[in-house]
C-alpha cells in the first residue's frame, strides 16, 4: 500500500529525522519505560511513512525490535509498548494520507491500542494466572509507596499519616475499577499531541490540506449528554458491575466533554480576537491546572445542551 498522492514532497532531513526518532526511541528503552521523550516517536515514524514510504518505515521498526531483543530489559514491556506504537502508526499514517479525519483518527487509533493491550493482558491472565487489574494495582503500589515513603520522611501527624492512607486506599479501589478509561484517556491524550503536531507539517507537504480546527472543531453529538446523565444516576443508584461500568463512562464521557470545553473557550476566545500566541499560552497554563478541569466539563456539556456557539462555523484560515 502507498500513499495516492504522486510527485516529490519537501520535508524534514532524512538524516535529522530518521535520527532524532532512533536516538528517541534508544533513550525511551534504555530508561525502561515510556517517558515523554517517547510521545512524539509516533509523529516521527508518521513523517518517516510519508516522506518515504512504508518499507522505511518497517525497517526503522526492525532496527527498534533489534534494539528491544538485545537489551533484555522488561522484554515483554517494550514489546508491548513497540506493539502499541504499530498499531497507532496503522492510523496515524492512513491520516496523513487523507483518508481519515482527525476526530476519526483520535478514537480509532486509541481504540485498536487499548484493544491491543487488551489481548497482550488476556494472554498474560492465561499463561500466569495474574489478571490485568492485579498488574495496575501492582505499579500503583509502587508508586505509592514511594509517595508514602516521602510522606513518612516528613513526620505528619498520625491523623495526617492516618487519612493519607484513606485517600491511598481509595484511590487504589478507584484505579481498579477504571483502569480501562484511564489507558483509552492516556492513549487518546498521546494520539492527540501527535494529532495536532502532524497537522501542521502535513498542510505544509500537501499544498491545499485542510486544516482541522482543534480545539474549535470538536464537537460531540448533541444528546451526548443523556448518556452522561444515565451513567451518573447508575452509579449513584446501581451496585457491582453496574456500577464499575458507569463510573467507567462517566469517566469516558466527562474527557470527551473536556476536549469540547476546550473548545467552547477556544472559540470565544478566537471571536474577540485575541492573539494566536496569547491564546496558546493561556491553553498550556490550563492543561496544567487540573482544578479547572471541572468547570470545562460542565462548559463543554453546557455547549452539547445549549449550543452556546450558535452553529457558527468558523473561517477557513482562523486557527484553533
Amino acid at each position: 500500500m502507498s500513499p495516492p498522492p504522486d510527485g516529490p514532497r519537501k520535508g524534514l532531513s532524512g538524516f535529522w529525522l530518521v535520527g532524532t526518532t532512533v536516538v528517541i526511541y534508544a533513550a525511551s528503552v534504555l530508561a525502561g519505560t515510556s517517558l515523554i521523550v517517547g510521545i512524539f516517536l509516533p509523529l516521527l515514524l508518521t513523517l518517516i511513512a510519508l516522506q518515504y514510504n512504508l518499507r522505511a518505515l518497517a525497517v526503522i521498526l526492525a532496527l527498534f525490535l533489534v534494539g528491544v531483543l538485545i537489551v533484555h530489559r522488561t522484554e515483554i514491556q517494550l514489546l508491548t509498548e513497540l506493539g502499541v506504537l504499530v498499531l497507532g502508526l496503522g492510523v496515524l499514517v492512513p491520516f496523513g494520507w487523507g483518508w481519515v479525519s482527525f476526530p476519526t483518527t483520535l478514537w480509532l487509533a486509541s481504540v485498536v491500542q487499548l484493544a491491543g493491550l487488551a489481548m497482550v493482558a488476556v494472554g498474560a491472565w492465561w499463561l500466569g494466572g495474574s489478571s490485568p487489574g492485579d498488574w495496575v494495582v501492582a505499579n500503583f503500589n509502587q508508586s505509592a509507596e514511594l509517595f508514602l515513603a516521602r510522606a513518612r520522611e516528613e513526620a505528619l501527624a498520625p491523623e495526617s499519616q492516618a487519612a493519607l492512607n484513606q485517600l491511598i486506599d481509595s484511590l487504589r479501589r478507584m484505579v481498579r475499577q477504571t483502569y480501562p478509561v484511564l489507558l483509552f484517556i492516556n492513549l487518546a491524550v498521546v494520539n492527540l499531541i501527535n494529532l495536532q503536531f502532524l497537522q501542521p507539517v502535513l498542510v505544509a507537504m500537501q499544498p491545499g490540506r485542510a486544516l482541522y480546527l482543534f480545539p474549535r472543531g470538536w464537537r460531540l453529538p448533541s444528546r451526548l449528554h443523556w448518556l452522561l446523565l444515565l451513567c451518573g444516576v447508575a452509579f449513584v443508584t446501581g451496585g457491582g458491575a453496574v456500577q464499575v461500568g458507569a463510573i467507567n463512562g462517566v469517566l469516558l464521557l466527562a474527557f470527551l466533554y473536556l476536549l469540547q470545553g476546550f473548545g467552547l473557550l477556544a472559540h470565544f476566545l478566537s471571536r474577540v480576537r485575541v492573539p494566536v500566541l496569547l491564546r496558546t499560552l493561556l491553553y498550556g497554563i490550563l492543561i496544567l491546572s487540573f482544578q479547572v478541569y471541572p468547570l470545562l466539563v460542565v462548559a463543554g456539556v453546557a455547549e452539547g445542551i445549549f449550543d452556546l456557539r450558535h452553529l457558527r462555523r468558523p473561517a477557513a484560515g482562523d486557527g484553533g
